[in-house]
């Protein structure tokens, strides 16, 4: 099978992404695959990947691709959180718990960041730098890599409304004893894994992350979340509440930097999803 990755611009896949440890298995089983930039169309394959990792796609590109051969992911254009959260919370609205301010781009903007010309890049790295040494207050822009947690939205500063690299959250988080929790779905096509991570922290990170395990799977609502999205493959982060998920954030270019005996079962498993999708455009172009 012709198997083409296309991606921001890469012509190579950095080996912290999942999808690259998916790329060897299906090398090693005889697919014929090419990694190339989004748009640049040098061959019909019978399957395109969309792994673009940034927080908007340009839609027009991807139709292109879509003409030529179904396209895994081929319906996600907009992971911004003020499109894929659950809780966003507004000035008007009457919920006057505790929030946390996000940035709007996927993992703060970083890949974004990364695209832009050295010396621009240069700046943005010495004026983060800087800005974390200026008393609070003095720059809109101290919220970068943060997720202040605020008891009321009344805390917040008035210009935060209406900047558009932020967004406002309720903060719900789900308790397990003394420990915060998060769970995570990843999934491609008709696998997925779902586990439940804990920590001391209300902020769950894999370097602060104390126990986690495995579950039997998410819950209906967050696959209808799913197909609402046109997710094929990728990563949802959500907790649950009062019986119900509640997404804060959705990742179709998943990262697995481990290559362990362990990770590499997983990986396995993943990749023999690539069998189960039905290779057929479907009425929004994406696969079905």
């Amino acid at each position: 099978m012709k198997i083409d990755i296309v991606t921001a611009g890469e012509n190579a896949i950095p080996p912290n992404y999942m999808i690259e440890g998916m790329l060897g298995l299906w090398r090693a089983a005889g697919h014929d695959l090419l990694i190339r930039p989004l748009g640049r169309l040098s061959r019909t394959p019978d399957v395109t990947i969309a792994h673009v990792d940034r927080t908007y796609v340009d839609e027009a590109l991807l139709a292109r691709e879509r003409e030529a051969a179904p396209v895994i992911n081929g319906a996600v254009t907009d992971i911004s959180k003020r499109t894929i959260s659950t809780a966003l919370v507004t000035p008007d609205d009457a919920y006057d718990g505790a929030v946390m301010v996000k940035s709007n781009l996927n993992f703060h903007g970083a890949a974004e960041r990364r695209a832009r010309a050295l010396p621009v890049r240069i700046a943005d790295a010495l004026w983060r730098n800087t800005k974390t040494m200026l008393p609070k207050g003095w720059t809109r822009e101290n919220l970068h890599y943060r997720y202040p947690i605020y008891d009321s939205k009344a805390e917040l500063p008035a210009w935060l409304w209406t900047h558009p690299g932020y967004v406002v959250e309720r903060f719900l988080p789900e308790r397990d004893g003394d420990l915060y929790v998060t769970r995570s779905w990843i999934f491609f096509g008709d696998r997925d894994h779902t586990r439940i991570s804990r920590s001391h922290s209300p902020i769950v990170k894999a370097e602060n992350t104390v126990s986690h395990e495995a579950l039997d799977g998410p819950p209906e609502d967050l696959r209808a979340i799913r197909r609402k999205l046109g997710f094929d493959y990728g990563k949802f982060d959500y907790v649950e509440r009062d019986g119900r998920a509640i997404l804060f954030d959705a990742n179709k270019t998943p990262t697995m930097a481990g290559r362990a005996p362990r990770h590499m079962e997983l990986l396995s498993y993943f990749a023999g999803g690539l069998a189960g999708f039905a290779l057929k455009p479907s009425a929004d172009g994406a696969t079905s």
